[in-house]
């Protein structure tokens, strides 16, 4: 068919006999029920299988998903992505944790903000966060000095618990994302990689 209809949640285009992309999107029909669609972004090409159960093939920024259960499938990142990052940043915040010795918990309150650490830590060089002061105790490499801090962690990545050393705030931004998730046994661990997203800092 050379029509589609629209999902306003997420911009596709999608129809029988056709693809779905990002944006407007113009069907060109194909043999043997496969057909194209195109947008500025996005082009989707939904090819019908011989048993009649349909593939879809989301193509967003290149990278691709084949998805056989359901249509609304997340892409490779998350939707909230598409906000400019001062808005993601407002829209999730936490009271986080931190455990550092006394020579640095004083540079830190001193000079308002934290410092990123090396980039051998499990999600590169970013500044870590536990979500209570107990977690502090098994993760950090410097103790004695509880530190609290209200931390804009934005459109968050999960991440695996074995980490990831390549991320940088670069990467990461790219993405659309602000933040790393890293699930551990011992409680989970927050990441961010800019200082901006890190204030009221103080002792607790």
């Amino acid at each position: 068919m050379g029509m589609g209809f629209g999902d306003p949640r997420r911009g596709i285009i999608v129809g029988p006999g056709m693809g779905y992309g990002m944006g407007m999107g113009m069907g060109v029909p194909f043999p043997m029920h496969m057909g194209m669609g195109m947008g500025p972004v996005g082009i989707g090409l939904p090819i019908s299988s011989m048993g009649g159960t349909p593939v879809r093939i989301i193509i967003v920024n290149g990278s691709t998903d084949s998805d056989n259960e359901s249509y609304f499938r997340r892409p490779s990142y998350s939707i909230s992505s598409s906000g400019d990052r001062a808005s993601r940043l407002r829209t999730n915040i936490m009271i986080l944790y931190h455990q550092t010795d006394r020579e640095h918990a004083s540079l830190i309150l001193s000079s308002g903000e934290f410092r990123r650490g090396d980039s051998s830590s499990m999600a590169g060089s970013g500044i870590y966060f536990a979500i209570s002061k107990r977690d502090t105790d098994h993760k950090a490499k410097r103790t004695g000095v509880y530190l609290q801090a209200r931390v804009m962690l934005g459109n968050t990545m999960r991440i695996s618990s074995s980490g990831d050393r390549s991320i940088t705030y670069s990467s990461l931004l790219a993405q659309g994302y602000d933040s790393v998730l890293i699930p551990r046994p011992g409680g989970d661990e927050y990441v961010v990689y800019n200082k901006d997203q890190v204030s009221d800092i103080q002792m607790c």
